[in-house]
């Protein structure tokens, strides 16, 4: 398992690149392609969308935001709900950044970065309407104990949803546990869990599941791209500036890449999954 600490120091060397790519989007997802969608900002704006559709947002709610990286999801949701966000990242560059960015915007009054644990932080009992993450979860090590934290926090009625990519179950073969491995390491992450193993959990803790939606087709392109991007970087096609000298943080971007290409050959092999889950807390 990788440290609070190992896991920043990716963010930093990767924020810049990752900033390049989410683009106005402010994020750094696999996004949703359908027959419209023509950019990949587009895929993460309307990843983001999917993301709280149907959920019923209003001025006034508060909302938690875990896994929050720059605060694209909540700038969103203050500026098209007017709802309050709380994100939590465990990077101090993503804090300042996304408070520039909510300051830029006017709006500094509905959004709260904090730069925290979301597995460790102290949360406010029944405070929440909705919890999130996006491409988050998977931070997650032990969900048990996750899900038992996060369950008080949560108003009664409230939603805890995620959208994540998943295991099917299985690493059988050299092949699969390499590229499972890949992720982890150059993500910095935890294992990819499956979608009953994260469904027990959350039952579990006293959540009630109601829904498990799988769009790995809707992200089929881009990791098609990602396979293709590893592959010119065999290659030597990599621009002028492209890489980093430094030789730490060349190793980190090197990674990034390979995980980047394990989990997209693993989605088109079937080995993982990725998917919108929801549960509520009754009452």
């Amino acid at each position: 398992m990788f440290s609070r600490e190992q896991i920043s120091d990716y963010y930093d060397v990767m924020t810049s690149s990752y900033l390049e790519y989410g683009g106005p989007a402010r994020g750094w997802h696999y996004g949703l392609w359908d027959e419209s969608t023509d950019s990949m900002e587009k895929a993460i704006e309307r990843a983001t969308t999917y993301l709280v559709e149907e959920l019923k947002l209003a001025p006034g709610m508060r909302v938690l935001d875990l896994g929050c990286g720059v605060g694209g999801l909540g700038l969103l949701l203050a500026e098209r709900h007017g709802v309050r966000v709380d994100g939590v990242t465990l990077n101090a560059k993503h804090c300042e950044i996304a408070r520039g960015l909510a300051a830029e915007r006017g709006l500094s009054e509905l959004l709260e970065f904090h730069h925290a644990d979301f597995t460790t932080m102290a949360l406010e009992p029944e405070s929440y309407q909705h919890v999130f993450h996006h491409e988050s979860f998977c931070y997650v090590a032990d969900a048990p104990a996750y899900f038992r934290k996060i369950v008080p926090a949560l108003a009664p009625g409230g939603s805890w949803r995620v959208l994540e990519g998943v295991h099917r179950g299985s690493d059988d073969g050299e092949v699969a546990l390499a590229r499972h491995q890949a992720c982890q390491v150059g993500w910095r992450m935890a294992p990819l869990m499956t979608i009953p193993d994260i469904e027990q959990a959350a039952t579990d803790a006293g959540l009630e599941w109601r829904e498990t939606d799988d769009v790995s087709q809707s992200i089929m392109p881009t990791a098609h791209l990602f396979v293709e991007m590893a592959a010119a970087l065999r290659r030597g096609e990599v621009p002028p500036g492209a890489l980093p000298t430094d030789p730490a943080e060349l190793q980190i971007k090197m990674a990034h890449v390979g995980a980047g290409e394990a989990f997209s050959q693993g989605l088109i092999a079937g080995q993982f999954g990725y998917a919108r889950l929801t549960a509520v807390k009754p009452g």
